[in-house]
């Protein structure tokens, strides 16, 4: 569960799949308010309102805000312009949680340094951003504030039904840039987390082209 009780949650990402399902279970930890992003205000205003729905349809008496800001993540000016917002609203981010991801297609021999270039500014160059900016946040008394990445199991798994050697490069890269960031952190001021949920086959995924025969997928099974 993640540690959001009273807490105010940033979570990068798209409006679908794993961070979607992030914000909504952040009702389940407590959360005070939940800030989504996306790069499209049409898609942010229907994931809010899903979330808002699928929340209160579990939890009539749910005290949980959703928000969603729009976003372009290959954007630093963009990130930027997020943080400054946030922060002439006196919003005090606690928690957050990377989980916006470019997932391209190809051997990395096969592309361009453009192309791969393209994904590190997505997959590593804005966690980086995003992590300095959520440290430049004034401290609040003495509470922990976390970041939690959302990994991949492609940092590990090399061969899968879809090349995307990038995408398990530079997932790779953010991974071990949070690690070294944590190794030079003291833990009781901000905590991070690299975690990855397994292979899911989400819309993402899906557009991809694989389906539910591709992989032996971790979503929808027993846990024991």
């Amino acid at each position: 569960m993640l540690p959001t009780a009273g807490k105010t949650a940033l979570i990068t990402g798209d409006t679908g799949d794993i961070a979607y399902a992030i914000a909504r279970n952040s009702d389940v930890a407590g959360a005070d308010k939940v800030i989504i992003t996306g790069r499209s205000e049409e898609r942010l205003k229907s994931a809010v309102k899903g979330l808002i729905g699928e929340v209160k349809a579990i939890d009539a008496k749910s005290q949980t805000k959703y928000e969603g800001r729009v976003c372009q993540i290959a954007e630093s000016s963009s990130i930027d312009a997020l943080s400054n917002g946030l922060a002439k609203e006196n919003t005090h981010v606690d928690v957050l949680v990377l989980s916006a991801a470019h997932i391209g297609q190809g051997k990395i021999t096969d592309q361009t340094w453009e192309d791969v270039w393209e994904q590190f500014i997505v997959n590593v160059r804005s966690i980086h951003q995003f992590h300095n900016l959520f440290e430049k946040q004034p401290r609040i008394g003495a509470v922990t504030r976390y970041i939690i990445n959302i990994s991949s199991s492609a940092i590990r798994h090399y061969t899968a039904s879809v090349d995307a050697e990038v995408y398990s490069l530079t997932k790779n890269s953010a991974a071990l840039l949070l690690q070294k960031i944590a190794d030079e952190t003291d833990p009781s001021k901000t905590q991070t987390i690299n975690f990855h949920h397994g292979s899911i086959l989400g819309i993402r995924i899906r557009e991809l082209g694989l389906t539910a025969d591709s992989a032996n997928w971790d979503h929808g099974k027993p846990t024991l």
